[in-house]
């Protein structure tokens, strides 16, 4: 095998923006575009809006530290005028100013990525600073210092061309007090308050009033409660200020001002063709087809999944192949902004190409397994999976091992007597809802990624899907 392929979602990020977000009544995610309207703002996403659901990775686990030390009670400052950016001075008691500061500097959402990276010297990982965000989207991302998770940041593409991650507006924070533990820096928020400092609910209320929404959770030592004060009360923004209790000890606090006024925009924040750059135009050579693809019928497909074999459009497509091989026989495409971004050494990511007419056609993992970034267009094609709804919307049906395709009737019975007894079996059942899964494993040990899967509800083949991350 070439080498194993490290996931690239980290948890912790989905998750908090996943909370922030539904406080205030948005559908926020991380990679790419839904095509969901959001009071003119729209959240970057691989999905289509439509009934489809979206695909996704395993994200890996962050581990956060089993002991707080209990820092000094919250107390109210005195309110002290707010000069921006200049050393020493207070953070505005109306955390419906978005104001926050770290390294004695005051900064205001939303801020351009270049001033949060000048007062703190926090940046994102390069493959996502060179990554592009269609106007008027926004995602979520991670900023690091000395290669310590330090912030969870929204950004924003407040124009209406494709731009850089780098060039947007940040228009959420959220810190952990794991990452200010790691980092050794807190941010201060509204009245001064930080994680790790000692809370209770009344000492929110006291502060703050009464939030707009509440949370609260206990298990076996275990106390949480999360108090969000919306700017809207009727929830129509996600304008918010969010703070999370675990134990009495302030964990997490999230601000966001993603519905900011025109007037608010920052004077420096960037114009498309301000930076002189005229965008590249390049001829796209002719695809010369590989190894990997040959001519051929549904009945030439491999009888043993272990082929990585399938049929679409008059070919035979063995995985991996490369992502401009698949396009050039399906002419699926994923979106510009994704196929000019850029996908760090060694990972992989989940995308979804798209028809000509923009329908969602097939799921995909696209693989970087050079030794630099490389755009997600460069990248190989490791796993494919198609459903019903995608090969109804498309007019393709790709074929897979002994024949089988969406929309196929079929029982375990038969699967078993096709490919044998499964390594995995799923199963769910809700009156006239009948739903299993068969998971085929190359290595019963499960030590890779390797396999093949059919999900069956109500007889029908509803998705397949094809995995060979781990080739030779």
């Amino acid at each position: 095998m070439k080498r194993i392929i490290q996931k690239m979602i980290v948890m912790l990020c989905v998750v908090t923006m996943v909370v922030g977000m539904s406080a205030c009544g948005a559908d926020k995610d991380d990679t790419s575009e839904t095509g969901k309207e959001m009071a003119g703002r729209d959240v970057e996403d691989t999905n289509d809006e439509e009934k489809e659901p979206e695909e996704t990775t395993e994200p890996e686990e962050t581990t956060e530290p089993e002991e707080t030390t209990e820092p000094e009670e919250i107390t109210e400052p005195e309110e002290s005028p707010v000069v921006e950016n200049e050393v020493g001075k207070e953070v505005s008691s109306d955390w419906t100013e978005y104001e926050f500061s770290i390294n004695g500097k005051v900064l205001s959402l939303p801020c351009t990525y270049q001033e949060l990276v000048d007062v703190t010297g926090y940046t994102m990982k390069d493959s996502e600073a060179n990554s592009y965000l269609e106007g008027g989207y926004y995602t979520f991302v991670n900023v690091y210092k000395d290669g310590e998770l330090a912030l969870y940041v929204d950004i924003f593409n407040h124009t209406e061309e494709d731009i850089t991650y780098a060039n947007c507006l940040v228009t959420g924070l959220s810190q952990s007090a794991y990452q200010a533990e790691k980092t050794g820096e807190s941010v201060n928020f509204v009245k001064s308050i930080k994680v790790g400092d000692a809370c209770t609910k009344e000492d929110l209320t006291n502060l703050f009033g009464e939030p707009t929404d509440t949370y609260d959770y206990e298990s076996d030592g275990y106390v949480t409660f999360t108090y969000t004060y919306c700017e809207d009360e009727d929830w129509t923004s996600s304008n918010n200020f969010e703070v999370t209790v675990l134990n009495g000890v302030i964990d997490e606090i999230r601000l966001d001002h993603l519905y900011y006024e025109e007037e608010d925009l920052p004077e420096d924040a960037y114009v498309p063709g301000s930076d002189g750059e005229e965008p590249e135009v390049t001829e796209e050579e002719p695809v010369v087809l590989g190894d990997s693809i040959k001519d051929g019928t549904p009945e030439d497909v491999s009888t043993d999944w272990m082929d990585y074999e399938f049929y679409v459009n008059g070919k035979i497509v063995t995985l991996s192949c490369s992502y401009k091989e698949l396009e050039a026989i399906t002419g699926y495409s994923m979106k510009d902004t994704q196929e000019k971004s850029y996908l760090e050494s060694g990972y992989y990511s989940s995308v979804n190409v798209y028809t000509e007419d923009d329908d969602l056609a097939l799921y995909i993992e696209v693989s970087n397994d050079t030794d630099g970034d490389i755009t997600y267009a460069d990248c190989m094609v490791t796993r494919i999976s198609q459903t019903a709804y995608q090969a109804e919307r498309s007019g393709e049906y790709l074929v897979f091992a002994n024949g089988l395709k969406v929309g196929d009737e079929i029982t375990q019975e038969e699967l078993e007597s096709l490919f044998g007894v499964p390594m995995d079996v799923y199963d769910y059942e809700d009156g006239d809802y009948v739903k299993f899964s068969y998971t085929y494993c190359e290595d019963e040990n499960w030590s890779s990624a390797n396999n093949f899967e059919v999900t069956v509800i109500n007889g029908v083949i509803d998705q397949i899907s094809l995995d060979h991350l781990y080739y030779e």
